[in-house]
């Protein structure tokens, strides 16, 4: 400090110009100089400060910021002192008023700190490079100043004409338009290049303007532009810096929003008001862009969040209080990740995710959070690290999706393809079981329709056909809960099904539970196979008597209802409108949640070895399915439950068809020749021998090439054909194809032992075919419709 200047030799008219040089390069309404000697403040000189901020009312300089600028040789910036640490901690006090403060020290030619400059705004206030900059250039002038007038007083007129061409120069060469206007003459007198650049006019054009002749009318408020001026314009005067916002038409006619900043411009003697005008377009259209995003944020379901770098949560959105089951306004500030996952997730998170976020930038996977009720949410969770200028973690931002439905779907497609692999098993053994269940089937008719058979050998054929019949409800019921087997839809009264069935279904009923009927009047037709839905309502009855105790009710009653399927609905469901609807209640134990999740599950039961299949529900789901409709469960555990089946309406339909009545033995019977053609040895028998005992003369083909060789032979005899669908050498589709070439009116039987999609996709279309094993009077009952179309 031994070189540095005497400061306090410098004329007070030096330091005035120097603090209103500041206040006009900066746009600032209060500027402090402090001048110090030996690391000591020893004078000041100020602009704009308040009246009660006198010498005995200032801070001490280890309060005050040009003390702590003096103090540490370095600049200092205060954006906002409501919120700046060093100002709430009082380790800083500022003038009263001010809110943001910029300062920077003036140096010395040999280093030494001569003192600091200091300006204050009024409002908050994001200081810029180019505000640094400046108050750096007039810090540097100040120094310029102080060794030029304590080195030679001579020279200060000299030195001040210089430091007004320096302003001049900051001020043109300021990135903000600048402008200054003359109150009493309504116009400006001053625009820097910024100010030409802005609005796309001459420094002369400008000129000759008023503020009010290149803004609208009326500002984005709808107040006129004329008023909202004048009013900033007379708090300038009054010594206040307004801020706000206004929207100037450039020369081109485009809107631009701008940031304006008003402040009373010296001298005293004349009125005159600088303003700082910046444009804001950019900033407004990204701030914009940024309350979208936010609203988006807000809107959607996922929950979006935010944690500094300790992991305390700063930040959740709406969607993510909703899955979590929180309050809409529930304070989660503070709160660790970890609070809202189980024990081994939170590991997971502290231990895996979060360490590779911060290596790699991101982390993605699927995990388990937990909402306020302790519920599991399977989720998939990104987890985002943003880096601060050091390179290490700011803060971290996380979104996370709720899988619920999705898992569920999953599930359900697991459980789909399950049955589908089911299915294609039964399908794919069901042409050689049905094919020796036709023959064991047949052989036991044949036997028991010849006379002279013991009554000991009679009732062994009897318990065999009983044998072979079961298998072949087995075969059925594995067709039917993968969708597979053949049924007869007819549009049905619902009402006058359920009470023909009703004495059956109270005798499948412990005679201590009550059963009742209950049926709806004017109900309209449902489309169903009458015998599948009977096999459907007998189960549930079944499983309704095993459930309810002595004394309980079972319950059985239609109704039209509207359907909507829940949310995450098997893909296999109907879509949602009007259905028939049968139910079964019962006041028995009701059925526990992970039961009812896995009810209508293939081989699945609660029921102790030897009393249940599994099949049941699966089954009688199966029918009703492929009929068009769904089975929906409501039960909880003590609490009943109501197994409720719902059928497609027959729409349109006025008149319930009547049931067919079932023909006579004689009216079976024909002189017709018929054509079978059958791979499998033993049905070609069972069929010539029962067609020959009902009349027919039979011809017998063992595929389709063999019947298409002896054609030319036999064809002016035949009647019919006979033909299994799916044969080696040729099948029953190409062979009716070739046959029909030759004669069009021919008339075909399909029979098969495949299920149902197989066979059509194999037989031609409207085909009429019987499925094995059938019995006698089912085949000889579609052989006389064939014939007698």
């Amino acid at each position: 400090m031994a070189g540095s200047p005497h400061v306090d030799a410098l004329p007070e008219e030096t330091l005035d110009r120097l603090v209103r040089l500041a206040a006009r390069s900066l746009g600032a309404p209060m500027v402090l100089l402090s001048l110090a000697q030996h690391g000591r403040c020893i004078r000041r000189s100020a602009v704009g400060l308040p009246e009660d901020f006198t010498a005995e009312r200032m801070p001490p300089p280890a309060r005050s910021v040009c003390g702590r600028v003096i103090a540490a040789g370095a600049p200092l910036a205060i954006t906002d002192a409501r919120t700046d640490a060093l100002v709430c901690s009082g380790e800083l006090e500022l003038p009263s008023g001010a809110l943001a403060c910029l300062a920077d020290v003036v140096v010395g030619a040999d280093g030494s700190v001569l003192g600091a400059l200091e300006v204050l705004d009024v409002a908050p206030r994001r200081w810029t490079e180019a505000d640094a900059a400046t108050l750096a250039d007039v810090a540097a002038l100040a120094r310029e100043q102080i060794d030029r007038d304590v080195g030679d007083p001579r020279r200060t007129t000299e030195a001040l004409r210089e430091s007004e061409l320096r302003y001049r120069q900051l001020v043109e060469q300021a990135p903000e338009a600048i402008f200054v206007f003359d109150v009493d003459q309504g116009r400006w007198i001053e625009a820097n290049a910024a100010a030409e650049r802005l609005f796309g006019l001459s420094r002369a054009e400008l000129l000759r303007h008023a503020p009010a002749d290149l803004s609208p009318p009326t500002q984005p408020d709808g107040r006129r532009s004329a008023d909202v001026a004048r009013e900033a314009i007379a708090a300038a005067l009054e010594g206040e810096v307004p801020v706000f916002e206004w929207v100037h038409v450039t020369a081109g006619g485009e809107l631009r929003l701008c940031e304006i900043r008003l402040a009373r411009h010296p001298p005293p003697s004349r009125r005159l008001v600088r303003g700082t005008v910046v444009d804001i377009s950019a900033r407004k259209r990204a701030e914009r862009s940024r309350d979208r995003l936010a609203a988006i944020i807000e809107a959607t379901t996922d929950l979006v969040g935010m944690a500094d770098a300790e992991l305390r949560v700063t930040y959740m959105n709406r969607g993510g209080r909703s899955m979590l089951g929180l309050a809409p306004d529930a304070d989660v500030r503070g709160m660790l990740p970890t609070a809202f996952h189980p024990p081994w997730a939170a590991r997971l998170l502290a231990d895996v995710a979060v360490p590779a976020a911060v290596r790699d930038g991101s982390w993605s996977g699927e995990t388990v959070v937990l909402d306020s009720g302790g519920r599991e949410i399977p989720v998939s969770q990104v987890i985002l690290a943003h880096r601060g200028l050091d390179g290490r973690p700011e803060f971290f931002a996380t979104v996370i999706r709720d899988l619920s439905v999705r898992k569920r779907l999953e599930q359900q497609l697991v459980q789909s393809r399950k049955m589908e692999a089911v299915g294609t098993l039964a399908g794919g053994i069901a042409h050689d079981f049905n094919n020796l269940l036709t023959a064991v089937l047949g052989h036991c008719e044949v036997l028991l329709a010849e006379g002279g058979l013991p009554d000991a050998a009679r009732e062994d054929v009897r318990e065999i056909r009983g044998a072979g019949e079961r298998a072949a409800a087995l075969t059925a019921q594995l067709l039917a809960f993968s969708r597979r087997q053949v049924l007869q839809p007819q549009p049905l009264d619902l009402g006058a099904v359920v009470a023909e069935l009703g004495p059956m279904l109270r005798g499948l009923v412990p005679a201590d539970v009550r059963f009742e009927i209950a049926t709806e009047s004017g109900l309209p037709p449902a489309v169903a196979d009458p015998v599948q839905l009977t096999q459907v309502l007998i189960n549930l009855v079944v499983n309704a008597g095993d459930a309810t105790p002595a004394g309980g009710l079972i319950r059985v009653e239609t109704a039209t209802v509207e359907f909507a399927p829940p949310l995450g609905a098997d893909p296999e469901a109907p879509p949602g409108g009007r259905y028939a609807a049968v139910a079964v209640r019962d006041t028995g134990s009701g059925i526990d949640p992970a039961v009812l999740e896995r009810i209508f599950e293939p081989f699945f039961t609660t029921k102790e070895p030897g009393r249940g299949s599994g099949l049941g529900l699966s089954t009688a789901l199966g029918i009703v399915r492929q009929s068009g409709g769904d089975i929906d469960v409501v039960s909880e555990p003590g609490g009943g439950s109501r197994f409720r089946v719902l059928l497609p309406l027959a729409e349109g339909v006025a008149d319930l068809a009547p049931r067919p009545a079932r023909a006579s033995w004689h009216e079976l019977h024909g002189r017709e020749t018929v054509l079978v053609v059958e791979d499998e040895p033993t049905v070609r028998n069972v069929i010539e021998r029962l067609l020959t005992r009902h009349g027919y003369r039979v011809l017998m083909a063992r595929h389709g090439g063999e019947a298409l060789a002896m054609w030319a032979a036999v064809a002016d005899q035949v009647d019919v054909l006979i033909t299994d669908v799916i044969m080696p050498e040729m099948g029953g589709r190409e062979l009716v194809e070739r046959l029909r070439r030759l004669r069009p009116e021919l008339r075909v039987l399909f029979v098969s032992g495949y299920d149902e999609r197989a066979a059509a996709a194999e037989a031609p279309p409207n085909a009429l075919f019987v499925m094995k094993p059938f019995d006698s009077r089912e085949l000889l009952a579609a052989l006389r419709e064939v014939l007698e179309r």
